[in-house]
């Protein structure tokens, strides 16, 4: 019989005290009793009456005995009597909080109870961790041989002097076969028999006969635990979970850089789903995707996995970082927090599709090194196995030349026409302008065949080289025009299954020993906590795997402990027919038809009930704390305001308990870059009309993640939410005189380029409160464009209200959100992703003559001192709110001292030196 427990090769932490399991505070004893009675008798019965199961088999001479009962000291005597079979690898259960064994040789890790039926991958069943250990064999000439006795300590943390603890002991053969007894810790246990196969029932109601007296120290009795448990028997008497079926391992390399040795793995995983499951039947078109011989649906991704070298340094937290577009998001060198084991994997499907071949472009059967994070996900057919097809628009922006491709923000539309040559199957259409709102000018239909091409047409003139992912135009693109394709596709994606494919990456690294291969896990039992980070479409998809249901596995187990979505407030579009999970804000894209607020919150606009992201989690016990960091460019073009108050702004939706929200106000996507580098006047950022905005999000960032990461792993509080809010007039609709922008020379307010929430009908088929289903008008009607709301500002024209960085408390310039296209197609709207800044005046001189209403930096600072002081100032107080780590105190003061504000051409008069003087005065006093 094939051996189910792999070598394990790493021992997880100890648990601090004040960490550990209250198991040895009071109970309620009614309750716990009929709990005990209820599990022994179950227990029980089905030992009684399915005994019959297991197969005999002959086992060798084998006890262990703890030797000192009364005191429970966790020392062991093991004897093995057999005549030719050595023991190299044992599994307990129930028999403390702790693996640790003194036995040279051999390594103990820990697991959830969940033995014998898949100790090494866990169950949703958890009352909490040490229930099952296992001591593994790990170098030649160390197996306990026929014939030895060896007394060793295995638990040194368990003390149960009142009970002769029962537990269930399995372990491993020279052959390979396992075998199991069960007995208690003042008897030890004898004459092992065969452990049965996985849907065996008989050894698994000895584990619950096991599990009820264990119980008697660790439950505390409640109604929920009979669930719990029920749940936990449901999965034991099915077969094996459908999750991560093989990890193959391409390559290893050592991580330069980092604080403590570190090693990257590269590879692939494969795994199947099961359509009909409900953990799964959520994704759009699964029941239509091919099945394998299992019936299920298989798909195979990338992963990258970096982890400390020497298991004993991991600290228990997993941070999976979630690709953006395929980009590696693991942090490298220095930024690695020292411990912290990290994952990223593929799950965006559609990247395999930009190539004029069959999907996939790489199918991901031979080792992989390229540096993509990547997933083949199933192409979904009709039932009859018929192609699917559907109607898709897209555009072309901006374009120049005679060939271009349909770009959805970065990445061309997966999708490949039905017929090259049917003009009734693609439309391409020619518009003069287009507002944010869904407003054209003039529109030029443009005549397959005629005009244009599904053709390369840069080295062969017109019609040029037929391909499915390129658009000839005869006469070339004129790029201050935009160019709108609706088209018939075919061979849909099945998307979401990048959804299941990241939870069931994260579950078995953080639970499994081993793939059904036996190829073992790297970190296996290293990982107590788990934190999901992404950044931009990554926050939308941490958001989405919240609210789609993914942050529960198909054992019940919750995925991750913690989630951190940063800079980004949508519904990834990724779970409907023909979805593009590339998109940003453009028009006529699915994004906020779902809802995108945590709490449950009805949306107005569509009169849906209330709802919210957390709310499946809610109803299976598996929301994680999350932390939500945004900041004014989010609110300018990320469509961030139904998040704060809904689709109809009519008041502030409730933050639950476990959301901690940060605004970082005035800061462009993913804030700037720092420093206090004055510049009097600045070019263009790229394509845009103004500067871009340096105000930084990083140094809040930083201390905001030690803060998460001390919630997740330790309980420590997290500091207050901060972010502006409708009830306090800190939230308007986006005009000047709402805002407060003060008039800048130069610097016009522009709240009409801001990207408005609109309410779109994509059809009867479409599931808007799911943000899922089949898309049949295309481009989508424009039903109303909804208000969207953005932060006051103050007389400089900066937000204020938020984590401020310490730049944005002692300004160089205004640093907004907005920042508009400065030509092309889509020329005066918001330029993309960018937010902007106005240096302000050098001296009063310079203000007064420019017209610029705003203080200059002789009137704010007086001196170069008395900027370094406000620097020094502002940087105290964010330490003191835990919103700036004290060690980036000296570096920032040290760039203030640097800098060139108030050095060059410059005199102060008595009056600023002595507003200098106040404010290093003031500084000294918010020292710590």
């Amino acid at each position: 019989m094939r051996n189910p427990f792999r070598p394990f090769d790493a021992a997880p932490p100890p648990h601090s005290s004040s960490t550990r399991p209250e198991a040895r505070r009071g109970r309620e004893p009614g309750r716990r009793s009929t709990l005990l009675r209820t599990l022994a008798g179950l227990g029980l019965g089905l030992a009684l009456g399915l005994a019959w199961v297991a197969p005999a088999q002959a086992a060798p001479d084998f006890t262990l005995t703890e030797n000192v009962p009364a005191s429970g000291d966790g020392t062991f005597t093991l004897a093995n009597g057999s005549s030719g079979d050595s023991v190299n690898e044992l599994v307990v259960s129930g028999l403390g909080f702790y693996a640790g064994t003194t036995r040279a040789g051999w390594s103990a890790t820990a697991f959830f109870f969940d033995d014998p039926l898949g100790c090494q991958t866990g169950t949703g069943f958890s009352i909490s961790t040490g229930f099952c250990y296992v001591l593994t064999d790990t170098s030649a000439g160390t197996a306990i041989a026929p014939g030895t006795t060896q007394t060793f300590t295995f638990d040194p943390t368990y003390t149960d002097p009142t009970l002769g603890q029962t537990f269930f002991v399995e372990f491993t053969d020279a052959a390979g076969d396992a075998l199991a007894c069960m007995g208690t810790t003042a008897s030890g246990c004898s004459a092992p028999s065969a452990v049965p196969e996985p849907q065996t029932w008989s050894l698994m109601a000895l584990a619950l006969l096991a599990l009820a007296f264990r119980l008697r120290r660790r439950v505390r009795g409640s109604v929920p635990h009979l669930g719990a448990l029920a749940g936990a028997l449901l999965g034991w008497s099915l077969p094996g979970q459908a999750a991560v079926t093989s990890v193959v391992i391409d390559s290893t390399a050592a991580v330069s850089g980092a604080p403590i040795p570190y090693t990257t793995y590269k590879g692939r995983l494969f795994g199947e789903l099961d359509p009909a499951d409900p953990h799964n039947a959520i994704i759009q078109d699964i029941a239509l995707a091919p099945k394998n011989a299992n019936g299920k649906v298989a798909y195979v991704s990338t992963f990258q996995l970096t982890a400390p070298t020497d298991p004993t340094a991991a600290s228990g937290l997993m941070v999976y970082e979630v690709s953006n577009r395929g980009g590696n998001a693991i942090p490298s060198g220095a930024s690695i927090t020292s411990g912290a084991i990290y994952l990223q994997s593929g799950w965006q499907g559609d990247i395999e599709s930009n190539c004029t071949t069959a999907y996939p472009c790489t199918p991901l059967t031979v080792p992989y090194t390229g540096s993509t994070q990547q997933i083949v996900v199933p192409v979904a057919t009709n039932p009859d196995g018929s192609a699917i097809t559907g109607k898709v628009y897209s555009h072309i922006a901006s374009a120049t030349g005679n060939t271009a491709q349909l770009i959805i923000y970065t990445t061309p539309v997966p999708y490949k026409p039905l017929s090259l040559t049917d003009p009734t199957q693609s439309t391409l259409t020619a518009v003069a302008s287009q507002t944010t709102g869904g407003v054209d000018g003039a529109k030029t239909p443009l005549t397959l065949g005629v005009d244009w091409a599904w053709a390369d047409c840069r080295t062969v003139a017109f019609p040029g080289t037929p391909d499915p992912t390129r658009v000839c135009l005869k006469n070339g693109f004129d790029s201050s025009v935009l160019y709108e394709m609706v088209f018939t596709a075919v061979n849909p994606l099945v998307l979401g299954v990048g959804y299941a494919a990241a939870r069931d990456a994260i579950s078995f690294f953080h639970h499994a020993g081993a793939d059904s291969t036996g190829t073992a896990n790297p970190v296996a039992g290293l990982a107590t906590k788990v934190v999901s980070i992404g950044s931009s479409q990554s926050a939308s998809f941490i958001r989405g795997s919240i609210f789609y249901g993914f942050n529960q596995d198909e054992a019940n187990q919750q995925v991750v402990d913690g989630a951190w979505g940063q800079i980004d407030g949508r519904m990834l579009f990724m779970n409907a027919r023909f979805a593009l999970p590339d998109v940003i804000t453009n028009l006529y894209m699915m994004g906020d038809e779902a809802p995108v607020w945590w709490a449950d919150y009805p949306n107005l606009a569509r009169n849906l009930p209330a709802n919210g992201i957390l709310h499946r989690c809610s109803e299976t016990g598996t929301c994680p704390q999350i932390m939500e960091t945004f900041g004014s460019l989010e609110m300018y073009a990320e469509k961030m305001s139904p998040d704060l108050v809904g689709m109809t702004a009519q008041g502030d939706i409730p933050l639950p308990a476990n959301v901690h929200r940060y605004y970082f106000p005035g800061t462009t996507h993913g804030g700037g870059s720092g420093g206090f580098t004055y510049n009097a006047t600045l070019p263009p950022s790229g394509a845009c009309v103004y500067p871009a905005n340096p105000n930084p999000e990083s140094d809040q960032n930083s201390a905001l993640q030690d803060d998460f990461f001390a919630l997740i792993m330790n309980g420590t509080p997290m500091p207050p939410s901060v972010y502006p809010r409708l009830s306090q007039g800190q939230l308007v609709v986006a005009t000047q005189s709402n805002v407060g922008f003060p008039n800048i020379p130069g610097y016009p307010y522009q709240g009409d380029n801001l990207w408005p929430v609109i309410k779109y009908d994509f059809g009867p088929g479409v599931d808007y409160s799911n943000q899922s289903g089949i898309m049949t008008i295309q481009p989508p009607i424009v039903d109303a464009v909804l208000p969207t709301l953005v932060p006051r500002v103050n007389v400089d024209g900066n937000e204020v209200v938020g984590v401020s960085s310490v730049n944005l408390q002692a300004p160089l310039a205004t640093y907004s959100g907005w920042n508009t296209y400065a030509g092309g197609s889509y020329k005066g709207q918001q330029c993309a992703l960018s937010g902007s800044s106005w240096p302000l005046a050098a001296t009063k001189a310079l203000r007064v003559a420019a017209g610029d209403p705003r203080a200059s930096l002789e009137e704010r600072y007086g001196t170069h001192a008395g900027f370094v002081c406000q620097v020094t100032a502002a940087a105290n107080n964010a330490v003191a709110q835990r919103f700036l780590r004290a060690s980036s105190v000296a570096t920032l003061v040290a760039q203030a001292q640097s800098s060139n504000v108030l050095t060059t051409g410059y005199t102060p008069t008595a009056a600023d030196t002595a507003l200098g003087n106040a404010l290093c005065l003031m500084a000294a006093h918010s020292a710590p």
